[in-house]
């Protein structure tokens, strides 16, 4: 996993370009070697819009994984979503 963050805040950050650039270094970290000018321009043009399109549907608060990696093998999810189940009162007697 490269970056895992609300739908808010991956859109203010991929506004801004600071997203890229942590996603590159994070990437570089990981697997010993800078990610290729495709993979960044990838992320360029689809995280922004995935980010949009959760906000625009009111699912801001959901958490968006980027690069998580699949168990058991050397694939890669491009984004998971992940969402807390909803808090329920707990009744005290």
């Amino acid at each position: 996993m490269l970056f895992r963050e609300s739908a808010k805040t991956v859109a203010v950050m991929a506004f801004d370009g600071w997203l890229f650039l942590h996603l590159t270094d994070q990437f570089a970290h990981l697997h010993g070697h800078r990610p290729g000018a495709s993979e960044v321009r990838s992320w360029e043009r689809s995280v922004p819009v995935l980010a949009a399109a959760l906000n625009d549907a009111g699912l801001g608060d959901v958490e968006v994984v980027l690069e998580y990696t699949l168990p058991l093998n050397s694939k890669r999810a491009d984004a998971v979503l992940v969402r807390s189940p909803p808090r329920t009162p707990t009744s005290t007697a």
